[in-house]
């Protein structure tokens, strides 16, 4: 697993190394290397390296000589007064210029017609040291960065973006890649920062990783699938079922109902208002159907409710009867959040694992708190909402985060804007089900990630604005196969 560091927790870990005998300078060298190759990958007939005034700056500096000895047409651009510089940011100014890197200040530079073709800009102003809002002529030189036209690369985390939030301060530098030092930090991986970060690239420069975390991203190898006997048949393989539906919403369940499938379950059921049934039926082949208010069938291993359920009194009565069945796992989404926001003590008496998997909207109506709030602080309340209920939940959207009531948070990597579509939700839920009822080790964090991976291959095959709830579904098994 991948871990994540605030920024507090990173510059513990920088002082930790420095007093194990790794010098600060020593460190920004590293920097330099890393960041040296990803620049050299660009193939640039020049390079200007905007420098702050901090540690940040000293990458900046460090890597401006590198680029210059390499042979490419460098020159150092100063957004700070030189006498203001930490002392290993000015150990390492004072090198380059000695070496002859060409330097000049941003009002100079600026005043230039036109750059030369092929350039790229790199971004060493701020790093994770940002306090306020953007301002100045720091302001001004992303501002120039973003309206150049030329590639641009951030140092550590593209200036006026939070490193632990992903909020972006007044205005921030739009990279094209982001090489990031020692640890993951998570701003880099919000809603917020997705349009400014670029491709994140990552380098330890010598830090030690932590022995021990409680945020990480997932990775492949972080997925593990139940291993199918060979002598398996469907009873063997678990029962999904999935309550939900209502007129002008039966395509939810159905969708709901077929991803279980393709999660693993050997047995589905959909469970929908009766005047729905014949039209369900017409369009399931593997799984069963009957009424919403026909009991769960005794021997189900989890149970999906939610997926086009409605918000009519039936639908609350649907959430309470799944609440109090006996079941492994439970898995609410979509009206069944709706129903449980004004019933949340049911989650404190089941005995269970239950999984939430609210959007920004739904999860607001759980916790009473506006979008705006949840966004900027979205890794901190998923995990205090997950802790206070004893649920693991799933907070949808671009990175989705997925905390655990044990105190441990996954964010995940896979996934696309095309998924921006209605239905996606439904398949997500559907396919925890699945693969909860089939015994996989953490459901929530394989359909997660899966789901996403489905996503990207299906943007792959038909771009991401040509997407569909029903084309993400398809491609799931070539997700799952993955594995």
């Amino acid at each position: 697993m991948l871990p994540l560091l605030t920024c507090e927790q990173m510059r513990a870990l920088d002082r930790a190394a420095i007093a194990a005998g790794i010098p600060g300078r020593v460190l920004m060298e590293n920097a330099a290397t890393a960041a040296l190759s990803v620049i050299q990958a660009e193939h640039p007939a020049y390079a200007a390296i905007f420098c702050g005034k901090g540690n940040n700056a000293g990458d900046g500096f460090a890597l401006g000589r590198r680029l210059f000895v390499s042979g490419i047409p460098t020159e150092i651009v100063l957004c700070a007064d030189p006498s203001s510089l930490s002392d290993d940011a000015e150990a390492n100014y004072k090198a380059a210029c000695r070496i002859g890197v060409p330097t000049t200040s941003f009002a100079d530079f600026q005043s230039r017609a036109s750059l030369p073709d092929r350039g790229v800009l790199v971004d060493a102003l701020l790093g994770t040291g940002i306090r306020g809002p953007v301002q100045g002529t720091i302001e001004a030189a992303i501002t120039y960065m973003n309206e150049s036209g030329c590639r641009v690369v951030s140092l550590d985390i593209p200036s006026g973006i939070c490193g632990d939030t992903g909020k972006v301060h007044g205005t921030a530098v739009r990279a094209d890649k982001t090489v990031t030092f020692g640890c993951r930090k998570p701003g880099l991986y919000s809603p917020l920062s997705i349009d400014y970060v670029g491709e994140v690239l990552w380098d330890d420069i010598s830090i030690p990783a932590p022995k021990e975390g409680t945020r990480f991203l997932i990775e492949k190898q972080d997925i593990k699938l139940p291993v199918l006997s060979r002598a398996a048949h469907k009873g063997t393989r678990g029962h999904a079922v999935v309550l939900g539906g209502s007129v002008g919403m039966a395509g939810a369940v159905r969708m709901a109902a077929q991803s279980a499938e393709y999660g693993g379950a050997g047995l589905v059921t959909a469970m929908v208002p009766a005047p729905l049934m014949p039209v369900m039926m017409r369009s399931f082949y593997g799984s069963m159907c009957t009424s919403i208010e026909d009991e769960i069938p005794s021997k189900a291993n989890a149970i999906l409710v939610g997926p086009g359920l409605g918000r009519e009194k039936a639908g609350e009565a649907a959430l309470c009867k799944a609440v109090s069945f006996r079941c492994d796992t439970l898995i609410i989404d979509a009206d069944g959040l709706y129903h449980l926001a004004d019933n949340k003590h049911l989650l404190q008496a089941a005995a269970k694992k239950i999984i939430l998997t609210p959007h920004l909207g739904e999860m607001s109506r759980l916790c009473g708190l506006s979008t705006e709030e949840i966004a900027e602080n979205r890794v901190q309340i998923a995990e205090e909402f997950a802790s206070a209920y004893g649920v693991t939940l799933v907070l949808k959207g671009a990175h989705t985060v997925v905390a655990d009531p044990a105190g441990i948070t996954y964010i995940n990597m896979t996934g696309n804007a095309g998924m921006a579509k209605g239905g996606s939700g439904d398949i997500l839920a559907g396919l925890l089900c699945g693969l909860a009822a089939s015994g996989a080790e953490n459901p929530a964090l394989a359909g997660v990630y899966l789901h996403g991976l489905a996503g990207d291959y299906a943007a792959e095959a038909y771009t991401p604005r040509a997407l569909t709830a029903e084309i993400i579904m398809n491609f799931l098994p070539k997700a799952i196969k993955c594995m």
